[in-house]
């Protein structure tokens, strides 16, 4: 996988789950944590739940993309989340989160 495709794979607010990491400092497997970017050499940046940053190293590292469910129309999808308009609290699809905007913006 070239940079360009890691690049359009890994986007910023996807959540990764770790397999495995070869590597003293990282996080213990099964932890989670948010994409922040890949850099020029195609490295992940991370955010994990335990409070850590290190990167991830596509075919290097083992991980995997964590799906959710929206809670409005019952979908799993992997991108990162919209904010709902109804209580600006409940993280939803992005397709519900468009479908929201465009009512929002009708009804203006």
């Amino acid at each position: 996988m070239n940079i360009k495709e890691i690049k359009n794979r890994y986007r910023c607010g996807m959540r990764i789950e770790l397999i495995s990491m070869d590597d003293k400092q990282a996080p213990p497997e099964g932890t989670q944590g948010t994409v922040l970017g890949v850099d020029d050499i195609g490295s992940i940046l991370m955010s994990w739940d335990t409070g850590s940053s290190l990167n991830l190293i596509p075919g290097e590292d083992r991980f995997r993309i964590v799906s959710r469910i929206c809670p409005k129309c019952g979908r799993t999808y992997a991108e990162p989340p919209a904010l709902s308009r109804d209580d600006n609290l409940t993280e939803i699809c992005p397709k519900c989160g468009i479908a929201e905007a465009i009512a929002a913006f009708k009804n203006r």
